[in-house]
């Protein structure tokens, strides 16, 4: 689901309250007079406990459901009833996965927090996404916002979570409990038809037959029948192999089990999945199966996930041109394509006279991350930092200390903690070794853990915009090697609201 944050209003002396003191969002009740004694004075003593009462932070219960939704609903003008139901019906839910501050019977704020394994170049890391952060508006500005993220982080280490992800426009509110922007928008849009007219000019012949009552996609001098058609539920096993293989090398795409994908179809965020299938029509489901190379998930002339099997870009633009055949019949003019920053398919739309956004911010909208286990994510690291090692030819042995520092700003000597750490290579390996950083090292606050180990920066950059501080020359060339930019990217399906 889409990350949405309602923002809460500065604190000044007009909007701040007691965090204690017990609002209303109704009148209190009016007791009738006519009831006996008794029951009046245990409606009183009802009405003077919620008084006492403050706001409690703690876990969401089923019958919080429906305050939460309207809550929801008050700060974002959604979810719609449906998709609300869908996010009761994913894969792993429960309502404790969300939680709450109540203040008597009223759902005041609330955070929904989403289990991940995101895949950082082969390892599997656990991570957790917090979602749809919302204060009702009579309780903004007395900090419910910055205690259900710390409560969530707590948890999230109680489990064992190493990685906070989330798509927010409250960026002061997460970067104030450490978070750090990290992750790209990246997305393509170009005219529908000056697409179709680039592939006919210049590729290998992806051409639609518009001939046909339904668009087909046919090379000039086809060697093997190629058929881009809708996909079967029976088929999915194909759409989990081509998904899973292409996993290989990729930072930031989210583990997909097959209970999983059956709940993203549901869903019904995309209202199209095309598939691309070599050779000839059989009735063997396995032979089926292994004919198809490659998908699409569309929605209103958006491509927003496409993949076909490595080496294969020719079937890709077969995809695209079924897409955007039916944009062109649906007055869709222009088709937009999201995908990983070093996609090449950014490139056939930036020749079919269309443009590509990548930027940290788009609509006021960023993703951020938190490491909140440096350490052990370092640890898991070791394999992908010693390929690293040995690709940039870096000596044996070599040690690259990090400085990390809690509460202060890069440079001061009063931070709250430090924590100093080396990394040492040698012919056996890597090791992480607590104490003094040696010769060569870097300093950085914790916060800037995710983007550099991440990748979401050059570190040179890093370097540049005082996020880190480098002792030597040397340091950053170690550096560079070891903690290098990367296509970071978190593919939007996952998070795509069905529409209203």
């Amino acid at each position: 689901m889409n990350t949405r944050t309602a923002l809460p209003v500065a604190r000044t002396k007009s909007t701040r309250r007691p965090a204690r003191v017990a609002l209303h969002s109704t009148p209190p009740e009016i007791v009738p007079a006519a009831i006996s004694a008794p029951e009046r004075e245990r409606a009183l003593e009802r009405d003077s406990a919620a008084e006492r009462d403050g706001p409690r932070l703690a876990a969401a219960k089923a019958g919080d459901h429906q305050a939460i939704h309207r809550l929801l609903l008050a700060a974002f003008h959604g979810p719609t009833p449906a998709e609300f139901q869908a996010q009761l019906d994913e894969p792993g839910y429960e309502p404790s996965s969300r939680l709450v501050v109540r203040h008597g019977d009223a759902v005041a704020a609330h955070l929904r927090l989403s289990r991940r394994t995101i895949h950082l170049d082969g390892l599997a890391a656990s991570a957790v996404q917090v979602m749809d952060l919302a204060t009702a508006a009579e309780y903004r500005g007395l900090g419910f916002a910055s205690s259900l993220i710390a409560a969530a982080e707590r948890q999230a280490r109680e489990q064992g979570v190493m990685l906070g992800l989330t798509r927010t426009r409250a960026v002061p509110v997460f970067a104030r409990q450490g978070w750090a922007v990290c992750g790209r928008h990246a997305f393509a849009t170009a005219g529908a038809r000056q697409i179709l007219a680039h592939l006919e000019s210049t590729s290998e012949g992806v051409i639609p037959d518009r001939d046909a009552g339904e668009t087909h996609c046919l090379l000039r001098q086809p060697r093997v029948p190629i058929a881009v058609r809708p996909l079967r539920r029976i088929e999915l096993p194909a759409i989990m192999r081509l998904y899973d293989a292409a996993l290989a090398g990729r930072w930031g795409w989210p583990a997909r089990r097959e209970e999983y994908w059956d709940w993203l179809i549901n869903r019904g965020a995309c209202d199209r999945v095309y598939v691309v299938a070599e050779g000839a029509e059989t009735a063997d489901l396995s032979e089926q199966l292994a004919a198809i190379r490659g998908y699409v998930f569309v929605r209103e002339g958006r491509i927003v996930e496409l993949m076909v099997e490595p080496g294969r870009p020719q079937l890709a633009e077969h995809l695209v041109a079924r897409v955007c055949a039916d944009a062109s019949e649906q007055d869709h003019w222009q088709v937009r394509l999201d995908a990983a920053p070093d996609d090449p398919l950014h490139h056939l739309f930036h020749q079919s006279g269309g443009r590509i956004e990548q930027a940290e911010e788009i609509g006021g909208e960023v993703f951020m991350a938190k490491v909140f286990d440096p350490l052990r994510l370092l640890v898991e690291l070791e394999g992908v930092l010693v390929a690293r090692h040995r690709a940039a030819a870096l000596p044996k042995p070599l040690a690259l200390g990090l400085e990390i520092q809690c509460g202060a700003k890069i440079g001061r000597t009063h931070a709250a903690q430090v924590a100093r750490l080396r990394l040492v290579f040698t012919s056996r390996g890597m090791k992480l070794v607590r104490g003094p950083v040696g010769r060569q090292y870097l300093t950085l606050r914790k916060r800037d853990l995710a983007p550099l180990l991440l990748g979401h920066w050059h570190l040179s950059d890093m370097v540049d915009a005082g996020r880190i501080e480098a002792s030597t020359k040397t340091a950053v060339q170690v550096g560079r090697a070891l903690f290098p930019k990367l296509p970071w990217w978190r593919p939007p399906l996952d998070d795509l609201l069905a529409p209203t």
